[in-house]
């Protein structure tokens, strides 16, 4: 290749004295790096081919001096004309990095130049400037790529919702783990950990009473360059974790980084739920003990009522216990059933104006001959004028009964019960204050604490004599809280005894309302239409009406009870809602409304659903009376009353 000629200028006689200049500006020729020669204005002289082709001029023809800055990127112009060239002046060299401009593609070259002062050999006078320029775009594209690698990562540092934390393990002499320090945090740290300002210390100077757990793992982290991930708890700080932790920097062995997110939450809501999964299926266990429990009875009830003759004792005792125990199944299913409506907010209390102390003394008194039965005295102590509030009288009644069922479940043979009630408090909202006091086996503390959460038991024995659901106190607690009042518990301990307290606000006016009478059980015999699909429930209800003097049909669909009801016009139509075929009983009900031939009859709907949503649509289809199944045979006779009291004369 051919050296190109140097222009006639100061630098060029510089040039021709240097001995073997030819050789020289051959060798200079052939380098990769840009080199040139400019005159002390910074107007370029002369480039090799190298240098030429960085900055898209051909190789080949003749160099026109230039100025420099002229394929300087614009940011480095000022720099080149305000630092570069005074910089050489001054000092006689200068080394930095700049951006070239490819003359005709325009593309940025990054470069290393060097640039420094020629003199002429002769007088020592300046003459210009020398520079060296090496290509460097890749090493600068990764050093950039790197940079914003490393911006990236610190923005993912502070923004993610993980704690992170990168720390230094300390060992003793033995290399044995003794403390971690915190080099550095992200923003979620102190969020995550509960830990304030820990860049710099020390684990057991934020937490001295942390556990060696932390220590020994993290340590062996560092000492296997392994990463761990798992969850636990560290009882010093309150919480549990979730940790990855990983070698962080292959230099520096005893650097571990930390990802980790606080789970206390989470591992609260899992074992509530495994606590949860444990009572549901302690609670199926005990509900098909207890329904099993009075179906035993039954059974052998009716294999003595088909053995022996009807009038005979035993089948009297039979009857009895028959009787009995379908109304403890009743009772047990009615319990069931209000909690979980509770639950939904699907209960609506009938609320007027009654006297709750009338309430107490007539429930008091009806569970009299019960808690007798068991062997236990019944104290009422109960004021002689009324205790007006504004509630739902039956509801009411149940939060007596149920804790007068609780208190005598769980009292020995011989035992007290006290029902008290009083009334007084701040005048501004005066309260009623009802007790009920046993002298039972008491309350464990551990119990108290959830005595009223639903299936909520003491430890029971295998034969479960105190039985129940555990649902009578959780029902208590919904129907008062629905009152605006509060029940709670107390007992010194097992065998000491329990007092249960509810208090309720007193209504701040007298009663202008009352209960309507109960109606008399009918004594007219009625002409009654059953509509039931299930053959034993229906037989035994129409032997049950027969019974009490009344005429009876069946029909077991709706299309067969409207072609009865229209041949033979009942007095009442006592009507299961879910039957087969195209009416169901709402609609065998707006059939007869729309009917004017069947004007008068009386409706009854039989339903196993008895929410208050329930009875509101069995209303709205037509019905004058809903009846929850079983019916009991007072439930039954009161409705039959009311029939026998809207038949005309």
């Amino acid at each position: 290749m051919r050296a190109t000629s140097v222009a006639a200028t100061p630098v060029a006689s510089v040039l021709a004295l240097l001995p073997h200049a030819p050789t020289l500006l051959a060798l200079v020729e052939h380098s990769s790096d840009m080199i040139g020669l400019a005159d002390l204005e910074g107007r370029l002289q002369w480039m090799n081919r190298a240098g030429r082709r960085m900055i898209g001029l051909d190789p080949d023809a003749p160099l026109e001096p230039m100025d420099i800055a002229s394929h300087v990127a614009p940011e480095w112009r000022a720099a080149l004309r305000d630092e570069v060239l005074p910089a050489v002046r001054a000092t006689g060299h200068w080394e930095g990095i700049m951006t070239l401009v490819h003359l005709r593609t325009g593309a940025r070259i990054d470069v290393s130049r060097s640039a420094f002062l020629v003199r002429d050999p002769v007088t020592g006078e300046p003459v210009g400037f020398g520079t060296v320029t090496r290509d460097i775009t890749t090493r600068e594209d990764a050093a950039r790529a790197a940079r914003a690698y490393d911006r990236r990562f610190r923005q993912l540092f502070e923004r993610i919702d993980l704690g992170f934390c990168v720390i230094r393990i300390l060992f003793d002499a033995d290399r044995r783990p003794v403390d971690y320090r915190f080099l550095e945090v992200n923003a979620t740290f102190e969020e995550q950990s509960g830990l304030r300002a820990p860049t710099g210390r020390t684990a057991r100077e934020l937490v001295p009473d942390l556990d060696e757990f932390w220590f020994r793992t993290y340590g062996g982290v560092a000492l296997t360059r392994r990463p761990v991930r798992f969850e636990n708890h560290a009882p010093a700080m309150g919480r549990w974790f979730d940790v990855y932790a990983f070698p962080f920097d292959a230099d520096d062995p005893d650097l571990v980084a930390l990802v980790f997110s606080d789970i206390t939450g989470r591992h609260a809501h899992e074992a509530a739920l495994r606590e949860a999964d444990r009572r549901k299926d302690d609670f199926l266990a005990m509900l098909a003990h207890e329904l099993r429990n009075p179906l035993a009875p039954v059974r052998h009830a009716i294999e003595i009522l088909k053995r022996v003759e009807p009038g005979a004792a035993l089948a009297l005792r039979a009857r009895e216990i028959i009787e009995r125990q379908v109304s403890h199944m009743s009772r047990l299913i009615d319990d069931l059933l209000d909690v979980s409506r509770i639950a939904r907010g699907q209960v609506t209390l009938r609320r007027l104006r009654c006297d709750l102390a009338d309430i107490v003394r007539a429930t008091a008194e009806s569970y009299r001959p019960t808690l007798q039965a068991a062997g236990l005295v019944l104290q009422l102590e109960l004021p002689v004028t009324p205790t007006w509030i504004d509630g739902d009288q039956t509801r009411l009644s149940q939060v007596v009964a149920n804790l007068l069922h609780n208190a005598g479940k769980f009292t020995p043979r011989g035992g007290l019960v006290t029902v008290a009630l009083t009334s007084g408090g701040d005048p501004q909202a005066p309260i009623a204050t009802l007790t009920v006091c046993d002298t039972g086996i008491g309350l464990a503390p551990e119990l108290r604490a959830r005595l009223f959460e639903p299936f909520a038991q003491g430890e029971q024995a295998l034969d479960r004599e105190q039985g129940g659901l555990g649902l009578g106190l959780a029902l208590v607690h919904g129907l008062v809280a629905m009152h605006g009042g509060t029940v709670s518990a107390a007992s010194d301990g097992p065998g000491t005894g329990a007092t249960f307290t509810v208090q309720l606000p007193l209504a701040t006016m007298l009663a202008d309302e009352t209960p309507p009478p109960p109606v008399a059980p009918a004594e007219l015999p009625l002409s009654v239409l059953v509509i039931e699909d299930h053959a034993d429930a229906a037989e035994m209800l129409r032997d049950l009406l027969v019974l009490a003097g009344h005429t009876v049909r069946v029909a077991r669909d709706g299309d067969e009870a409207l072609v009865l009801a229209r041949d033979e016009r009942p007095d009442v139509m006592l009507c299961d809602i879910g039957l087969p075929g195209a009416h169901d009983g709402y609609a065998v009900a707006r059939a007869v409304r729309d009917d004017p031939a069947l004007a008068g009859i009386f409706l009854v709907a039989l339903s196993g659903y008895g929410r208050d949503d329930d009875l509101q649509r069995a209303a709205d289809a037509g019905f004058d009376r809903h009846l929850v199944k079983p019916a009991d045979r007072a439930a039954l006779a009161q409705v039959l009353g009311e029939a026998a009291a809207s038949v005309p004369p």
